[in-house]
């Protein structure tokens, strides 16, 4: 079985004790009175500014371990998926500021986005945990949008979600709607998680902090995503951008624990490369790939639940750079120590997402799967006894052996990879993807209470 490793135990540690002298020597900015009041009593030291904390080594540690290892999420239809070492689930988002349309190409989102894209990935077993931004769409924008937006999402999805709020009020909307649809409280039944981001390099600011605040009374998984660029928002080295991730997720860490102790965590981050050429940060190179394998070797040194992104490609086409560059990440990835891949159908450096990109990733991940678990060798494979049977010249088509292991897995078939060659007259991947898309979407219906859809339809009236 391959393996995905960049960090030693030794860096792992020495990035450990190089992050806790960052916290407690130069400090994070806490952006809100309240909250920073709470972490000096808790232990918290002042920094150069009215702002600015710094936090002991004593405290970090204690706060790490108040987190659980590991813990239980849920869905609307029932599923659990425990997030522990050695478990595996992946995460798509079902819309994006872009959109590649198989008819009209580029365009913006609409509502029916969310609903036919949920839907899409409700359907396919491979992912677990499906994400939705909140955004403007093309059909629907102001007050009511993220309503309108979360009623068509929800509607089409069973699964466990995560959600990436914008301000509290989102916060509130969401967590609102998810104990309608958990008929339960979140704290007994979690069906949703969400993405926190701090802001690189080392602020924590009064958004940040207004979401933590609304969040942590559900008792909700919160995945701690730094997105620090490195040579703008982080050091330009990779072990620097390292080093600054730890820090602002060890520093996340110490404050939601400070907070609410038990509070379940996921360790996680989007570091990416900054191109100085260009000025813009770059989510479909290799410097992510890197950076995300490191945040797991992080993670599994803390014995916490964590993950990378796994998928991303800098192309707006559906083109070699698009598979090349969605085939590199996702490959270090698979072969990774990581709880959580994110990122599936993410096109056009993080800005853009279709029903076939998804689709294409999760045929990519099929195919880095088979790769990552190598050779298994036993008896039964190294096939003595077919030999035996055959003998020189002849053939295995109809052996018992072929035959026992025709269905197993062994040999790799992808839904939309073409095979025939020259032999036929055959349709593009992009052409046999789309029609699998039209195929699911006219057979699958998500198994989620009406009734739960129309307390959905209730709430959504009576909060315009």
């Amino acid at each position: 079985m391959l393996s995905a490793q960049v960090l030693s135990d030794s860096e792992a540690c020495r990035i450990h004790e190089l992050s806790l002298k960052i916290l407690a020597e130069v400090g994070v900015d806490v952006c809100h009175e309240t909250i920073r009041a709470q972490l000096l009593r808790a232990g918290a030291l002042e920094g150069a500014t009215n702002a600015r904390v710094r936090l002991p080594a004593g405290l970090v540690t204690e706060a790490l371990a108040h987190c659980p290892t590991e813990f239980v999420l849920h869905s609307v239809r029932g599923d659990t998926y425990r997030m522990a070492a050695g478990n595996r689930f992946y995460s798509s988002c079902v819309v994006d500021p872009f959109m590649l349309d198989y008819r009209a190409g580029r365009r913006p989102p609409v509502l029916a986005d969310c609903a036919t894209n949920a839907r899409l990935v409700d359907a396919l077993d491979v992912i677990a945990m499906p994400y939705k931004m909140d955004l403007d769409y093309g059909d629907a924008v102001g007050r009511t949008v993220l309503l309108d937006s979360n009623l068509a999402f929800m509607s089409n999805m069973s699964k466990h979600y995560v959600c990436a709020p914008h301000d509290a009020e989102a916060a509130r909307i969401w967590m609102d709607m998810s104990e309608i649809m958990a008929q339960a409280s979140l704290w007994e039944k979690p069906i949703v998680s969400a993405l926190i981001s701090p802001t690189s390099p080392l602020t924590f600011d009064s958004q940040f902090l207004d979401l933590v605040a609304i969040l942590l009374p559900y008792g909700i998984p919160l995945i701690l995503l730094p997105c620090p660029q490195a040579g703008a928002t982080s050091p330009f080295t990779l072990a620097g951008t390292v080093v600054g991730f730890n820090a602002e997720n060890l520093a996340a860490i110490t404050l939601i624990q400070t907070l609410r102790p038990g509070t379940p965590l996921h360790y996680h981050t989007v570091a990416m490369g900054f191109d100085m050429r260009s000025g813009r940060a770059s989510l479909g190179g290799p410097e992510k790939a890197l950076c995300g394998l490191a945040a797991v070797d992080m993670g599994r040194f803390y014995n916490l639940s964590c993950g990378c992104a796994g998928t991303a490609t800098n192309s707006v086409h559906y083109d070699f750079q698009n598979g090349a560059e969605t085939m590199a990440q996702l490959l270090p990835a698979v072969a990774s120590r990581a709880n959580l891949i994110t990122g599936i159908g993410s096109i056009g450096n993080g800005m853009g997402t279709s029903a076939e990109q998804i689709l294409f990733d999760c045929d990519l991940i099929a195919l880095a799967t088979y790769l990552h678990a190598g050779i298994r060798v036993d008896d039964e494979r190294l096939a003595f006894d077919a030999f035996e049977r055959v003998g020189p010249g002849g053939d295995f088509l109809q052996d018992p052996t072929t035959l026992q292991f025709l269905r197993s897995g062994e040999h790799f078939y992808a839904g939309s990879f073409e095979t025939s060659g020259a032999q036929e007259p055959a349709r593009s991947m992009y052409e046999n993807l789309h029609a699998r898309v039209e195929y699911i979407l006219a057979r699958h219906r998500p198994v989620i209470p009406e009734a739960r859809i129309e307390a959905l339809r209730r709430y959504t009236e009576a909060n315009r």
